[in-house]
């Protein structure tokens, strides 16, 4: 299980002297080109003088050779299909390497490929011919090609598959006149960026200044960064709008990485000693001085652990995106190239003047401290702690509370994830998670109160967004579950029009139908249009929903229900279609006999903003403790079997209004706690091998979004459950 957070408050004690872990191994001759594949845990390295290239097991550092054409230099991967892409210098063809078999194809592209990329949703892969000023798109599936044109000397890429837009730096590489005497120069002209439709394969350009070279894209806010090498600038274009604004950085580039997670910039000069940071909010710039007279030949960052590394010819400098404190690692490669794989937080670099690969494993540090950080939970209730670190060998964990390793309502102490089931006094202090591999141990602390109340944390709003397509196969499905005592009065609202006053900007279901039925799938209600009716204003104004227009096309139910689960389905009205929201409030006096205890929702996950999203809101005076799926790839085999779903969920929560996520996880990976949770809540069980995504996690009172969105921006049918995990 890969968590994550993002500034948690929490007591995270580190090593005096956190050490990189360096090894070394043998690549092959003249290496010209990485790419990683994280889902395998695969590197490949093209070796230009062998023609062919190196894999790498991450897992072992073993490795086999696989034959390709002449010169390759230019390397891709993609991760979804496990195809390698390896683009030959001064050769006409790509090399498609099946990353499973090792068997490989041969694709006719243009002269001299000199870059390559890949868009995972579409599974087009995009060839830079920097010989014929023109683009080769590649089918994934059928391998066949088309060409577009672009401007002279195509050199690089950057892909957003959110957009499905492709972004072309064009060097423009023709001689020019000097001012002064009129001599010919060889400096480029006219550097710009070609704009490819991915779905069109149209065109647009856009100027961006001499020497247009290194590129980079930031897919959260949909902003391009392009170095020109003669100008000494870093053109930032809009994705949206197409303009352009420009920030003076220094003199030559050696590479342009961006950390989306912390909306940062870091550009290397490949004639200056500095790293230029930009902030990408602000567009202020900062500096990070290299070793003195030494430049950086390529950079890249990890946006797992906020660490960005650049590689001049005599060692890695790393610099620590959060204080922005730097420290050096000795290499052997001299100039050449670097990536990371933010799976194993491990780099791999590499140059020409090599045989081999420098491995560096990040030191052992905590990725997530304990969190949360202070929790406060009523007698009897569940508290759980989640702490992750990354380290090479794989960290061990060691849970206590004030000092001792018998934790009261623990059935185990050593699982990342820490859970403290029927709380009592005696659980209360401090826990404290300590990560040991054979580079030391690092400990992260948080403190756990127990108190009795009259009103625990409970759910009491839960909600869904997703996307309402044609025909009854594509409505918006919900399910819920009411346990405790008695019945629920509910206001359950099917809502799309009225989406536009919570700031929808286009694109809602403009006409609803909502119905609900119990557990034998058999209709109990059903509303389209609310009609205004003063019951159901009412009911809006008794739980603190936003106001609705009355003539809004809108759909509501507000009625007792017994214990018992129920399913609800949204569907637009006639061939209406668009994003939609199902919410769930719960009106009774807190607190409540009879609980909102489960929520579910499926639809399709497409990419950009029409993702899946589930709400909940924690009622009561202590924290809840939660246990969120979001299913893909299990939809496929039974209860549900379903076609289309999404291969690799990733799930992200976020509390309020706060972009900054809390957790997020991809890949569940099996954990122990997880397994028991999903017994408690009697969720049906997940193969422990599966790509799905869950986090259990202790939440104060508020709201609280789940994201869904897909791995690579890939899409599919996908669902969200919230369960209360008592």
């Amino acid at each position: 299980m890969k968590l994550t957070a993002a500034f948690m408050m929490a007591i995270c004690v580190l090593p005096a002297e956190a050490q990189y872990e360096t090894s070394t191994v043998a690549a092959g001759y003249y290496l010209t080109g990485i790419a990683v594949n994280p889902v395998t845990n695969k590197i490949y390295v093209a070796n230009l003088l062998a023609s062919n290239v190196t894999v790498i097991d991450g897992a072992t550092n073993t490795t086999s050779t696989i034959a390709t054409g002449p010169y390759p230099a230019a390397i891709a991967v993609n991760p979804v299909t496990n195809r390698i892409y390896v683009g030959g210098f001064q050769s006409p063809n790509v090399t498609v390497i099946d990353g499973a078999t090792a068997a490989t194809s041969t694709v006719a592209a243009g002269s001299n490929p000199a870059a390559i990329a890949v868009n995972p949703v579409t599974n087009k892969i995009y060839v830079a011919n920097s010989g014929s000023s023109s683009v080769t798109v590649i089918d994934g599936v059928t391998n066949t090609t088309s060409t577009v044109a672009v401007e002279p000397d195509p050199t690089g890429f950057a892909v957003n598959p959110a957009t499905n837009k492709i972004y072309v730096a064009n060097e423009n590489d023709a001689p020019s006149l000097t001012p002064d005497d009129g001599a010919t120069s060889g400096n480029s002209t006219n550097g710009s960026v070609t704009v490819i439709d991915g779905a069109t394969n149209t065109t647009s350009t856009i100027a961006v200044g001499d020497g247009a070279q290194l590129i980079a894209l930031n897919p959260v806010t949909n902003k391009i960064y392009v170095a020109t090498n003669v100008d000494s600038h870093v053109t930032i274009i809009d994705g949206a709008t197409g303009t352009t604004s420009t920030i003076a950085v220094g003199n030559v580039f050696g590479g342009v990485v961006v950390n989306p997670v912390t909306n940062k910039i870091y550009i290397a000069g490949g004639g200056s000693e500095d790293v230029t940071v930009i902030d990408g909010l602000t567009t202020a710039t900062s500096i990070v001085a290299e070793s003195p007279g030494e430049s950086a030949s390529a950079i890249a960052v990890n946006p797992a652990t906020n660490k960005i590394y650049a590689v001049n010819s005599l060692n890695v400098l790393v610099i620590d995106g959060a204080t922005g404190a730097t420290s050096t690692i000795a290499t052997a490669t001299g100039l050449g190239f670097v990536a990371v794989n933010q799976v194993t937080n491990k780099i791999y670099v590499g140059g020409s003047q090599s045989s081999n690969i420098t491995v560096i494993a990040e030191p052992l540090a905590f990725t997530l401290p304990a969190s949360p950080s202070a929790a406060l939970v009523a007698t009897g209730r569940t508290a759980v702690f989640n702490a992750m670190a990354s380290g090479s060998p794989v960290p061990t964990y060691q849970w206590t509370l004030n000092g001792s390793t018998a934790i009261p309502g623990a059935a185990t102490t050593t699982d990342p994830i820490l859970v403290i089931t029927g709380a009592t006094p005696a659980d209360m202090g401090t826990v404290t998670c300590t990560a040991t591999n054979s580079a030391g141990a690092v400990s992260t602390s948080a403190t756990l109160a127990v108190t009795m109340t009259s009103s625990p944390g409970y759910l009491s709003n839960l909600s869904g967004r997703g996307v309402v397509g044609s025909g009854a196969a594509n409505a918006l499905f919900g399910g819920f579950g009411i346990s405790g005592a008695g019945t629920k009065q509910l206001l359950i609202r099917g809502m799309g029009p009225s989406l536009t006053l919570v700031g929808v900007p286009s694109g809602e279901l403009t006409d609803t139908q909502l119905a609900l039925f119990d557990a034998t799938s058999t209709e109990i209600a059903q509303n389209s249009h609310w009609g205004g009716t003063t019951a159901l204003a009412a009911a809006q104004g008794l739980v603190g929903a936003y106001t609705v227009p009355a003539n809004s096309l809108d759909s509501m139910l507000y009625l007792p229900l017994t214990v018992a689960n129920y399913s609800t389905e949204l569907s637009g009205v006639g061939a209406a279609t668009g994003i939609a929201v199902i919410e769930l409030y719960d009106t009774d006096t807190p607190p409540p006999a009879a609980r909102l205890t489960n929520v579910s929702l499926r639809a399709p996950v497409g990419a950009g903003g029409d993702i899946l999203i589930g709400g909940f809101t924690i009622g009561g005076s202590t924290a809840e403790t939660v246990l969120i799926r979001a299913i893909g790839p299990s939809l496929a085999f039974p209860p549900s079997v379903l076609t289309g779903v999404l291969a690799q969920p990733i799930l992200t929560l976020f509390a309020g209004s706060d972009p900054t996520p809390l957790y997020s996880n991809a890949v569940w990976g099996g954990d122990p706690a997880l397994v028991s949770a999903e017994a408690i809540v009697g969720a049906y069980t997940l193969s422990t091998s599966s790509q799905d995504s869950l986090l259990l996690v202790t939440l104060p009172p508020g709201g609280y979004s789940a994201e869904i969105t897909g791995a690579y921006n890939t899409t599919g049918i996908a669902a969200v459950e919230i369960y209360e995990v008592p």
